[in-house]
């Protein structure tokens, strides 16, 4: 018998009882045996920390990232009460407008900040000289943008509807605008009503100028039309 078995045994001999049988006295000794090596030092006890990967630090905190209030993230989903004080245009006339309020008015528009205003402004020979597709601001001059330089609080964009083409606009009525702090997007006046109309809807602080589908004058609103 070797030594070790030998004094493995001896020890046991002193616990158990000399009548009990071999196999009982050897198992026992395997448990004892087995047990032992689950008393070694804990491995996580004594380890460091992992280090992140250079490519996986986190990102430096920074003060001057103001996180938004969820009240104002969703301020247009859930309350249209500033959405319904606007002004909009439901759909374009041959001669004019229907507001969302089911109002109806003759001749080109201003909406600035929610309200419309009639625009007293000439459309020149458009649709009268197709050789002149410029012709729609003949006669133009800034007096009739004037209102843009009076209004408070300033649109961040003014969206021009140029009628039932898209004209580009004049190179002194574009200088003008941006002069005062606008920027500029014309396109035919249905698709112009419809970007304001999206915009609006977004809470985006716009403004829109629209001319007529047929060029005329702003007049009382006709039922008959």
């Amino acid at each position: 018998m070797q030594p070790l078995f030998r004094s493995a045994l001896f020890k046991i001999s002193n616990v158990y009882p000399r009548d009990k049988p071999f196999h009982y006295i050897f198992s026992s000794c395997l448990k004892i045996h087995k047990s032992a090596t689950f008393h070694s030092t804990p491995l996580i006890k004594n380890q460091k920390p992992r280090q992140l990967d250079e490519n996986l630090q986190l990102p430096p905190k920074s003060d001057t990232i103001v996180p938004t209030p969820k009240e104002a993230a969703f301020r247009n989903m859930f309350d249209d009460s500033l959405i319904r004080s606007w002004t909009m245009i439901r759909k374009v006339t041959k001669y004019g407008f229907i507001t969302s309020n089911d109002l109806r008015v003759r001749g080109p528009v201003i909406l600035i900040n929610g309200s419309l205003f009639l625009w007293n402004v000439p459309q020149g020979s458009f649709g009268q000289d197709k050789n002149r597709i410029d012709g729609v601001f003949d006669e133009w001059n800034k007096d009739f943008l004037k209102i843009f330089e009076i209004i408070t609080p300033k649109p961040e964009l003014l969206i021009f509807g140029t009628g039932k083409m898209s004209v580009p606009i004049p190179l002194k009525i574009r200088d003008y605008i941006h002069k005062l702090g606008l920027q500029i997007e014309y396109s035919d006046t249905d698709n112009a009503v419809s970007t304001f109309n999206i915009l609006a809807e977004e809470g985006r602080n716009v403004a829109a100028a629209f001319l007529t589908i047929n060029p005329t004058r702003y007049k009382p609103s006709d039922p008959n039309e």
